[in-house]
């Protein structure tokens, strides 16, 4: 008998789950979606033109702006974010840092002070790198 009832009452539960079903019709949205998966990314403005659309922005970081020698601490780093990042929250985007050493287009170098430019073989070079990564990501 008890076998019975419980397969009645498993026989109901999707006629009584049906009965508490809810829609919701949302209404048609004409504009465009912002995705910051699939994307649009403009540089960090001022300089660069800023899209309504875009939910990403990149900004390519000189090593030596954020750090120029090794008694640089990660105070600098945070008063580099805090003064070129200071509206992105303002703006809903996210920002792509891209810290980097040396830029083909103008084949200009960005090494810090006290290392060699050029130099991505010595165990200096190995060791601040680390430590740089390791930095922006207590800062970020």
């Amino acid at each position: 008998m008890k076998a019975l009832t419980y397969l009645l009452l498993l026989l109901l539960l999707p006629v009584v789950a049906r009965a508490q079903q809810i829609v919701i019709h949302p209404l048609e949205y004409s504009g465009g979606l912002r995705n910051p998966l699939m994307g649009f990314t403009t540089g960090l403005w001022p300089d660069n033109e800023r899209y309504d659309w875009s939910t990403l922005v990149r900004e390519y970081v000189k090593w030596n702006e954020i750090e120029n020698d090794e008694s640089d601490g990660l105070d600098k780093i945070i008063a580099y974010t805090d003064s070129h990042w200071k509206t992105v929250a303002d703006d809903n985007v996210k920002v792509i840092p891209r810290v980097y050493l040396h830029w083909s287009a103008d084949n200009e170098k960005y090494w810090p002070a006290d290392l060699t430019p050029g130099d991505y073989t010595s165990d200096k070079f190995k060791r601040r790198l680390v430590r740089l990564i390791g930095r922006l990501g207590q800062a970020w």
